[in-house]
This record gives structure tokens, C-alpha cells and sequence, in this order.
């Protein structure tokens, strides 16, 4: 399962994501190099987290990671 998946609070999730070697950070997502994101669904549908992926990951790549355990999702 995604390790942000259950993060309680905005920084919880953000601790998480440094953590993680994530780049964590406020506001949209940079868009230069998207490939596409693994929608998660946490507490019964009440929270959702996107990760999104990047260049030089591949549509594949994404696919595989979120196998069972999410959505994967356009830009």
C-alpha cells in the first residue's frame, strides 16, 4: 500500500512524503514531464491521495505500481 495513504494531517502527509524521498510541497503539481497518477482511496472513500509520476517513468511503470492497490489516472 502506498505509505501516504493514512496520513492524518496535512503535514503528517507531508512528513510522509520526505520521508518517503518524495518531493512534497503546496499548490498544484508541475506539470513539465507528467505521465499519469495512482489514485489511492483511503477511510472508506472519505480520503483520496494522488501520486503523481514522472518523466523518466513510463505509463507502464505507473500501471505496475498501482496494481491493486489504486486508480490510475490522466493527467
Amino acid at each position: 500500500m502506498d505509505p501516504l495513504v493514512g496520513a492524518t494531517s496535512e503535514q503528517a502527509y507531508l512528513d510522509t512524503c520526505d520521508t518517503a524521498q518524495g518531493v512534497s510541497g503546496s499548490g498544484p503539481c508541475a506539470t513539465d514531464d507528467l505521465v499519469a497518477g495512482c489514485l489511492y482511496d483511503d477511510n472508506g472513500g472519505l480520503e483520496t491521495v494522488t501520486d503523481w509520476w514522472y518523466a523518466p517513468e513510463t505509463l507502464a511503470d505507473v500501471e505496475a505500481e498501482c496494481a491493486g492497490e489504486g486508480t490510475v489516472v490522466q493527467p
